[in-house]
C-alpha cells in the first residue's frame, strides 16, 4: 500500500475513519475483546473495501487466533481490503485498530 493507494479514498462516494483501541483485561486478549465488541454491536459500516491498521502488543511472525478471527470479521462481505500491521510493545495485550471504509466503483489497488 502507497500512499498514493490511501489518497484516492478522498475520491470515494462514501468514506468512514475510526480508530479503536482494545480494553481486555487480566492479560486477556486484546483482539478478542475487539472480536467480541464488533460482533455484539456491529459496529463496523458496511461499506466496500477497508483499508484497516492493526497494532499488536507483541512483534511476531504469524498473526495469533484471535487477531486472525478479528482481522476477517472486518475484512467479511467486502469486495476490497488490506491489511497493515504494526507493533507497539507498550500496548502488552492490548491492540489498535485504526480503519478507513469506503465505497468504490473502482479497486484502490490495480
Amino acid at each position: 500500500m502507497c500512499v498514493e493507494q490511501l489518497c484516492e479514498l478522498f475520491h470515494s462516494e462514501l468514506f468512514c475513519t475510526e480508530e479503536i483501541m482494545s480494553y481486555a483485561s487480566n492479560g486477556k486478549s486484546g483482539a478478542k475483546y475487539l472480536y467480541e465488541l464488533f460482533t455484539s454491536y456491529d459496529m463496523i459500516p458496511k461499506m466496500d473495501g477497508i483499508v484497516v491498521r492493526l497494532v499488536t502488543g507483541t512483534e511476531h511472525e504469524v498473526l495469533t487466533e484471535d487477531e486472525i478471527l478479528l482481522c476477517n470479521l472486518l475484512a467479511e462481505g467486502r469486495k476490497y481490503g488490506d491489511l497493515i500491521l504494526d507493533y507497539d510493545p507498550a500496548l502488552g495485550n492490548q491492540v489498535v485498530i485504526s480503519y478507513a471504509a469506503y465505497n468504490s466503483n473502482n479497486p484502490l489497488v490495480k
